[in-house]
């Protein structure tokens, strides 16, 4: 992840609900220590995925289901099971419908105010 990288957040039943832009990206072991062990009471396994924390804009609202973004990426899954990084590969196949990541958010976008 980098500043200026969308998020799209799956909300169940089938629906891209929401996206956020990454405005920081930063590295912070203690943090995600202290997340891991004081707030979640998960053990501290030695796992590092907690050393980054993100810091996004505020979010927008957006419409896309799982099946069609599915389909639009070349995924078999037409759900999440973790975060996934999109791979330079599979973009290029928004990028032949929607020109850049920013159009695709923008078409999808609920509220265009």
């Amino acid at each position: 992840m980098n500043k200026g990288d969308w998020i799209l957040f799956y909300t169940d039943s089938d629906q891209y609900e929401y996206a956020a832009k990454v405005a920081e990206k930063e590295h912070n072991p203690d943090l995600g220590d202290a997340i891991r062990t004081d707030i979640l009471n998960l053990e501290n396994n030695g796992d590092r995925d907690w050393d980054f924390l993100l810091i996004l804009e505020s979010p927008i609202s957006i419409s896309i289901s799982g099946h069609k973004l599915a389909e639009l990426l070349d995924y078999g899954n037409y759900y999440p099971v973790r975060f996934i990084r999109v791979t330079e590969s599979r973009m290029q196949h928004l990028r032949k419908e929607y020109e850049s990541v920013n159009e695709f958010i923008y078409k999808i976008r609920t509220d265009t105010t």
